[in-house]
């Protein structure tokens, strides 16, 4: 990975709760209890895929969302990882089976 590319690259895990990931998409019709054992194995899945890609990860969660609306709450997110010095920014949610910390890395390439 070409380091010097991607110094001022960050990841933002922009995330709700596994709870309430559940109950929004409901992975398994007619079963809450599997919709939630699923959205948290997806979201520990993701902040370790993040993590492997060697990048820096701030995971924002609905207690650290500020706004009224998604935008506002994702615009103050992102404007909370460029105060930190990040430039760039991947935005993924935590519902990304397919995501393998080589796809990350080529992403920030690609930035």
């Amino acid at each position: 990975m070409g380091f010097d590319q991607i110094s001022n690259t960050a990841i933002l895990v922009f995330a709700n709760s596994p709870e309430e990931e559940a109950k929004q998409k409901r992975f398994l019709p007619g079963s809450i209890r599997k919709s939630r054992q699923i959205a948290k194995l997806l979201f520990r899945r993701t902040l370790k895929v993040a993590r492997q890609s060697q990048l820096p990860v701030f995971l924002v969660q609905p207690s650290d969302q500020k706004g009224d609306s998604f935008q506002e709450r994702l615009a103050n997110a992102m404007e909370s990882v460029w105060a930190k010095g990040y430039q760039k920014q991947l935005i993924i949610g935590s519902d990304t089976p397919g995501l393998s910390p080589g796809i990350l890395q080529k992403a920030a390439l690609q930035l």
